[in-house]
């Protein structure tokens, strides 16, 4: 059984993922994929994290993962037999609709069939402009409930105010607190406390764009 950070090089060598390529697939930094590869996060990781890894390669289990790939699976020089992507459906919720939860939702106005292995996906309709230009109003963005933990940088649906937010999080600069922002420069930035703060999770893809 191998380390985590080592089984996790053999399984992404086995799908001829870049690591880049595994960051942006799992909702990690660009750096991170490394330094978990070569084990300088090995005590501070999370089983959360760790499951994310493992679903994401459709291991059942720590131990399956840890196991690595099949045999033959990781030389490079040799074809890999990869799944096919598994296709789930997907709803779609209007923004103004939505509850912390999501349980209170109502009827999703549609659905949407994509693949994605591994992610707890729900599409929402954008119904603000505050993301604007790269997510404008009437945009369809998948949103990954798995990930309520967003890292600097990344843009996710947030609970705030009795209201969901698509914003960009960044930590404040006063301790403690989380800083939603706006791409729209006419639209300040929302302070929260940390503790209060509530992920709905994170942007996944934004998959319709009226400008196209």
């Amino acid at each position: 059984m191998y380390e985590f950070g080592t089984a996790l090089k053999l399984w992404r060598e086995s799908r001829r993922l870049s690591q880049d390529e595994l960051a942006d697939a799992v909702g990690a930094g660009k750096s991170y994929i490394g330094k978990v590869e070569r084990g300088q996060l090995s005590s501070t990781i999370k089983l959360s994290t760790k499951e994310r890894f493992w679903t994401f390669f459709e291991c059942g289990s720590l131990e399956e993962f840890r196991l690595g790939p099949p045999t033959g699976a990781v030389a490079r020089s040799q074809p890999v037999l990869v799944n096919p992507p598994m296709e789930v459906s997907v709803p779609v919720y209007r923004q103004k609709s939505l509850s912390p939860d999501w349980s209170s939702c109502g009827d999703p106005i549609m659905e949407l069939h994509v693949h994605a292995p591994g992610r707890d996906l729900v599409a929402v309709l954008v119904d603000t402009a505050a993301m604007y230009p790269k997510i404008p109003r009437g945009s369809i963005v998948m949103v990954d409930r798995k990930i309520v933990a967003p890292e600097e940088g990344k843009i996710a649906l947030f609970w705030v105010n009795g209201k969901a937010m698509i914003r960009r999080f960044s930590y404040a600069v006063a301790a403690g607190m989380a800083s939603l922002q706006a791409l729209d420069p006419e639209i300040a930035p929302v302070e929260v406390p940390v503790g209060m703060l509530l992920c709905m999770g994170v942007i996944y893809r934004v998959i319709a764009d009226p400008n196209g």
